[in-house]
């Protein structure tokens, strides 16, 4: 009974997983972006904003995308989410140091 019972746990849980949105939002794009052109202004780069994203999505997510191409293609929206928390923590980071200079 217990085998069977976990099997049906498994297919909740995969039926659940189904529900979930597959893509990632435009309303997440714009936000993602959003938050880069801050960091960019807070932590200047010689690295354009869209090679900087590539990085942070090799980095926190560990997807390796080109920059040339749809660098969101294929991303869930929970990926977009993680990411957006991520590039959150990376302005913070900025802004903190950013503050330190003045002192």
């Amino acid at each position: 009974m217990a085998a069977s019972a976990t099997k049906k746990q498994i297919q909740a849980i995969i039926a659940a997983d189904e529900q979930v949105k597959v893509f990632i939002s435009e309303a997440q794009i714009k936000k993602i972006f959003g938050l880069m052109y801050e960091l960019a202004a807070l932590s200047p780069s010689e690295a354009k904003v869209k090679d900087r994203l590539c990085g942070i999505i090799q980095k926190e997510l560990g997807i390796e995308v080109n920059p040339r191409t749809d660098i969101f293609k294929g991303f869930s929206e929970r990926q977009g989410a993680k990411l957006i928390d991520a590039i959150k923590r990376y302005v913070r980071q900025a802004k903190r140091m950013d503050v330190s200079k003045l002192k």
